[in-house]
């Protein structure tokens, strides 16, 4: 019976994971075409409201001193203004500029209890536009643990999309007929811009020219708009353009490849609107490198489908295996361990590259699976290099990452991947690797109840 519910409740989990992707691109395509920042709000909430439609939900704008609380679900709520200099939970978004989510709100002396309710989950995700927070999207939920670490991406890919459209929205408001006000915004902008007169370029900014690979401006100027276009979506984005100026409606936001100078290929997310500059009418585009944001995406689908096999496992092998091979896939490295606590050692089960023989190590040793066994937290080591506390005796090993699996508070396995590279993990690596952790976990929990 605990079996078959634990079953249920992940497969509960992916379905509603699903239904929140599917929800977010739904309603990021109405946001594409917004043009006034009010409606951008509005829209916003929406989805929210959509996503969480059993929580409070509120998006506080960063106006002087305050964080003004507005799109308030909860009419209850009697508080409209959080001071910066005060407590909360959207106060502390604000300050540190990074995703704040509290599992339990009676542990944190910062929470601070809106209108008639306690919650105790709160979650807080920064909206950043040119390195400043102008607003923070603040999520409340009666239970404890009522955020996981999809709910935090999901939010973090929907406040990303906020900043972008401020962004058009800002330069759209700008932008003037004459190329040097047009120089004046948008050499300092982080997106490609650039402008297309008669399918010629007419105008590129610094981030336009080394996204395509050239070192000059000029080397883009006065070509044509669609040499620069994968072949793939060449013959489309040639369509737009001549359809645009014709005034026929079309799309605000489309995704497309750009050709680089080298051959290879960068994924875009481009927005376009009709502007007069130099007394011709033209078209603006303003893009974004989104190909990390696909890799990720990618990744996160592939860990959905890590989980689903995963609730099939009996055993620790068909753990391991799938573990084992998620990290060369999704992660792209090659050498991994899959360590398993027996007494007070750790033994190596499987491991990927090394095709080394069965070995163990004492928890309280030494090396980067040791710490995080004995500390029970994630350790990172990103320059071994001549390091005698290297776990396994593996040769040239220069940088590790080790992560403890940790059920009812003891350590059950550390999970490590290594590489032959100095500096070769990063934050997202760290964060990919829990997430794998907490579903060996879980898994590891539903073979111990069956």
């Amino acid at each position: 019976m605990l079996e078959k519910k634990a079953i249920k409740g992940q497969m509960t989990l992916k379905l509603e994971t699903s239904r929140k992707l599917n929800v977010l691109h739904k309603h990021i395509t109405k946001l594409a075409g917004i043009n006034k920042l009010n409606e951008v709000y509005l829209i916003s909430f929406s989805l929210l409201n959509n996503l969480y439609p059993s929580s409070d939900i509120c998006i506080g704008l960063v106006e002087g001193d305050l964080i003004r609380v507005t799109c308030t679900k909860n009419d209850s709520d009697n508080v409209t203004a959080l001071s910066k200099d005060g407590k909360g939970i959207m106060v502390r978004a604000w300050r540190k500029k990074t995703t704040q989510i509290v599992n339990d709100t009676r542990l944190d002396p910062e929470y601070v209890p809106v209108g008639l309710f306690t919650h105790l989950s709160e979650t807080a995700v920064p909206v950043i536009f040119n390195e400043e927070v102008i607003a923070v999207i603040n999520i409340k939920d009666p239970r404890a643990n009522g955020f996981t670490e999809d709910d935090k991406q999901i939010v973090e890919i929907l406040s990303e999309y906020i900043s972008s459209i401020m962004l058009r929205i800002s330069q759209s408001m700008k932008v003037s007929t004459t190329e040097s006000t047009y120089r004046t915004m948008i050499e300092n902008s982080n997106d490609a811009i650039l402008v297309v007169s008669n399918s010629k370029i007419v105008y590129v900014n610094n981030v336009t020219t080394k996204l395509c690979g050239y070192e000059q401006s000029k080397e883009l100027v006065g070509k044509n708009a669609v040499d620069f276009i994968s072949q793939q979506y060449r013959d489309q984005f040639g369509e737009r353009i001549k359809r645009r100026v014709a005034g026929e409606p079309q799309p605000e936001r489309f995704d497309h490849e750009i050709l680089r100078k080298d051959g290879s290929i960068v994924q875009v997310e481009t927005t376009a609107s009709m502007i007069n500059y130099d007394g011709k009418q033209s078209v603006l585009f303003v893009g974004r490198d989104i190909t990390e944001r696909k890799k990720f995406e990618a990744k996160l689908f592939a860990l959905h489908q890590y989980a689903a096999q995963l609730g099939a496992a009996q055993t620790l092998v068909e753990v391991s295996e799938p573990t084992l091979k998620t990290i060369s896939s999704v992660m792209g490295y090659e050498y991994a361990n899959f360590m398993v606590r027996e007494g007070d050692n750790l033994g190596c089960i499987d491991d990927n590259g090394f095709g080394s023989p069965y070995w163990n190590i004492p928890i309280d040793g030494k090396g980067c699976i040791s710490r995080a066994a004995c500390e029970k937290r994630t350790v990172l080591e990103n320059d071994l290099s001549g390091s005698t506390e290297i776990n396994g005796g593996q040769q040239g090993v220069r940088s590790e990452l080790a992560t403890p699996v940790i059920l009812k508070g003891e350590i059950q396995a550390v999970i490590s991947v290594e590489s032959m590279q100095k500096d070769a993990f990063k934050e997202s690596d760290v964060k990919i690797l829990e997430i794998i952790s907490y579903h060996v976990a879980s898994a590891l929990e539903r073979i111990e109840l069956g």
